[in-house]
């Protein structure tokens, strides 16, 4: 069943050789190693200017980032930051949802948790002060930033049913 099927390519790109070898195996006629998109790729940037302020606003603070969550996490974010707090009282949780649209949601999940927990959004231009407990970072192409910044980060969509994000951009960053 293969072979006519990948037969019709005049040529499939592979992310390494072992799997360029299969595909000539099910029946492509030119199969090439081409590499990992993913992997080769640089690390997400990181502006600078923003790195520098939030650098500032960072300074002493403990960080740990949550990155690409998905609706179910952002209470667990909430409760691990709760957690977490009790032993480092100056603790700043960044949340940047995988879907911006989602803050709304978010916002009102957090405020509604029964604890006082301090919020500030990166789309109103605020930036955490001393008392934010929780940053959302609910902006487009920053997520370089925030891995920069955080020496813990987790990756969303491992705690629901989603399969989890992809953590080589963590790893490089």
């Amino acid at each position: 069943l293969s072979k006519p099927l990948f037969s019709a390519f005049s040529l499939v790109l592979a992310q390494n050789e072992r799997l360029a070898h299969r595909f000539a195996v099910l029946g492509a006629p030119r199969a090439l190693d081409v590499g990992n998109l993913k992997a080769d790729a640089p690390p997400p940037r990181a502006d600078p200017h923003g790195q520098r302020k939030l650098d500032a606003a960072l300074l002493g603070r403990a960080v740990w980032l949550a990155a690409s969550t998905h609706p179910g996490e952002d209470d667990m974010v909430a409760a691990a930051h709760l957690k977490m707090r009790a032993a480092r009282p100056n603790l700043l949780t960044i949340i940047v949802p995988r879907h911006p649209d989602r803050v709304p949601h978010i916002a009102r999940l957090l405020a509604s948790a029964g604890v006082d927990l301090k919020l500030a959004l990166r789309s109103e231009g605020k930036l955490p002060d001393a008392d934010t407990d929780i940053y959302v970072a609910d902006t487009i192409g920053e997520l370089g930033l925030y891995y920069s910044l955080a020496p813990f980060a987790f990756v969303g969509g491992s705690l629901v049913p989603h399969g989890g994000q992809n953590p080589i951009e963590a790893v490089k960053l």
